[in-house]
């Protein structure tokens, strides 16, 4: 349990200061067999449940594709990159906040992992802007609702992986994202109901680039 002050009036609801009054600031939640741990300034999706469907898809709609590394942008306490790894895979978990990156730390650790799996503090935009070159296979993306955004589509489409697994939480931003995703079909989708007798859901995607890019037309789209 703890206290966090705000001592400014704004839209950001944390403030700088964390004040920890009881246990150690470390929540486990079990999803899979999986540890996964959640710390105060972390996102975790609320409704377990929903989240060990949304993770197991993930990893069902992955199991069959040709992966060697592949990185897990805005990854949080890592749920989907850790539940995509097998033996043969390196992972790169991308997460802008260091206590989340900790919490996804801790569950590799636990796990045994070693130098399978690589979590790094940094913005995902600086990240993939930083990069060799060289395409993973695939990237996965969970943005908050601001979705990915230009900079990152247009490095993404740079990389050109074969595959992009995304998972969104807001559709109009999602719908920009894929507009500015041309050369990327939409191989499978699937929506989950996050939070029940509410407007809100997430939509996870698995995204297949594709030779020719898609001509949007008056009718939608043509590929």
């Amino acid at each position: 349990m703890s206290a966090n002050i705000q001592p400014v009036a704004m839209a950001v609801i944390e403030g700088p200061d964390e004040h920890i009054l009881s246990g150690d600031n470390w929540l486990r939640h079990q999803l899979t067999g999986l540890n996964l741990y959640q710390r105060s300034k972390g996102f975790f999706q609320t409704n377990l449940d929903m989240a060990v469907k949304l993770y197991a898809t993930a990893a069902l709609w992955t199991a069959d594709l040709e992966i060697s590394r592949y990185w897990d942008l805005f990854c949080g306490s890592g749920g989907f990159g850790l539940h995509c790894l097998t033996p043969n895979r390196q992972l790169t978990g991308i997460e802008i906040e260091a206590e989340v990156i900790a919490c996804a730390q801790r569950s590799a650790d636990e796990m045994g992992l070693g130098a399978q799996v690589h979590f790094q503090a940094l913005d995902s935009s600086a990240f993939a802007r930083s990069s060799e070159g060289e395409a993973p296979q695939p990237i996965i993306a969970n943005p908050p609702r601001q979705g990915l955004g230009t900079e990152l589509c247009t490095q993404i489409k740079q990389l050109a992986p074969d595959y992009l697994l995304y998972s969104s939480c807001n559709a109009a931003t999602l719908a920009a994202d894929l507009s500015a995703l041309e050369g990327y079909r939409i191989d499978r989708v699937q929506l989950f109901d996050m939070l029940p007798h509410t407007a809100h859901y997430e939509v996870l995607l698995l995204l297949h680039r594709i030779e020719q890019p898609c001509i949007k037309s008056q009718f939608g789209f043509i590929y």
